[in-house]
């Protein structure tokens, strides 16, 4: 998930928020101050109210927050980079680059967000007792501390990508010396507990509490999403392990000279060869960059005949051929790379060449089946 707005860094690591994270903002907020906080601090104006309610949430989202830098502090001193963490719908996530190396590790970046979040409730409680005269001080303060740890506890549950999940497979992992099989546990766990919360959220609507189990239906509809996704990208990571980009690229691919038409690229070169891209190299074969078909649909039709090929090409994301396939994943994702040796094109890489790899070795239909 790409952050929609960049916050800045803490501890080197890059904080955004997600756009989907001002709905939920102004959601909490709403709730807090015209349903929360009247029933807890009754006689209040309608302005301390929603000062109340924005407080609150900007707390509460800043203890999501060091919930999630627990856990790259954690990583990170373990070895384990931290690419950034987002805030979205569902509260926080760490972005860490690769799964620990042992169980131990495991346990300790997994058990400290939960351990931050029950600190932190502690610590929010206490300070609420500290300002009981400061009625509506005290409310935001305790009612934070508490939902920390409901958070902390939550997070505990027993299923992927949960942290509790994630303790479990550390579990099974130390017993069972297998990091698939515990992650398949505990996808399935996931699972579970994700199913139980739907059922909640449809019991809760029975009951009239609407919101309250739309919730629950939301976030476990998304844990169900997550524990599949964590599962897949880890056989992906084995089945690719060792994998080099020269054994899935395709190679010699057909190249565009700069100068040709859009005109005539489209005719002898999408229409014919019905590919998405195309290299563009000049006469001595060194790759200028990549013309792609969703920039060609950007242009009026009328303008082809008086375009060449070089002004509509994107500059070439390159790759040499003996790097690791497992380094370039993310890149795929995002566009068809050049596989480039010694400054000459001999191959193009593509999530397509990479669907074909794992399909040829028998991966997607395992995955597909787990």
């Amino acid at each position: 998930m790409g952050s929609a707005v960049r916050l800045g860094r803490i501890f080197g690591i890059e904080i955004g928020i997600d756009y989907s994270w001002f709905l939920v903002f102004l959601l909490f907020t709403w709730t807090f101050a015209a349903v929360q906080f009247p029933m807890m601090v009754p006689h209040q104006t309608p302005a301390t109210y929603w000062s109340m309610g924005v407080a609150a949430s900007v707390l509460f989202f800043a203890c999501v927050l060091a919930h999630e830098l627990s856990h790259s502090v954690v990583s990170i001193r373990s070895g384990i980079p931290v690419r950034r963490i987002d805030l979205f719908l569902f509260g926080g996530m760490a972005q860490i680059a690769r799964d620990a190396d042992t169980p131990g590790q495991e346990l300790r970046i997994a058990a400290a967000g939960p351990a931050a979040s029950f600190v932190l409730g502690i610590l929010l409680v206490v300070a609420a007792d500290l300002v009981r005269p400061l009625a509506p001080l005290a409310a935001v303060l305790g009612f934070i501390g508490f939902l920390n740890v409901v958070l902390g506890g939550f997070n505990l549950l027993p299923g992927f990508p949960l942290d509790g999940g994630r303790i479990l497979r550390a579990l099974v992992w130390h017993f069972n010396r297998d990091r698939l099989r515990a992650t398949r546990a505990a996808a399935t766990s996931g699972k579970v507990v994700a199913y139980l919360l739907m059922l909640v959220g449809v019991y809760q609507i029975m009951l009239g509490n609407l919101i309250g189990g739309i919730w629950f239906i939301l976030i476990g509809w998304f844990l169900v999403g997550a524990a599949d996704s964590s599962y897949r990208q880890l056989v992906l990571e084995r089945a690719l392990k060792g994998v080099r980009v020269e054994e899935v690229m395709t190679g010699d691919p057909v190249t565009v000279d700069p100068d040709v038409p859009v005109e005539l690229l489209v005719d002898q070169y999408f229409l014919r060869y019905r590919h998405g891209g195309f290299p563009v190299v000049d006469r001595a074969g060194h790759p200028l960059g990549l013309v792609e078909l969703n920039a060609v649909r950007q242009i009026p039709r009328e303008r082809w005949p008086y375009l060449t090929t070089s002004q509509v090409m994107e500059p070439d994301a390159e790759v040499d051929p003996d790097t690791p396939i497992l380094q370039v994943l993310e890149r795929i994702g995002q566009k068809r790379l050049l596989v480039v040796h010694e400054g000459a094109l001999v191959g193009i890489l593509s999530s397509s060449d990479l669907a074909r790899f794992l399909h040829v070795h028998g991966v997607l239909g395992g995955v597909a089946g787990s």
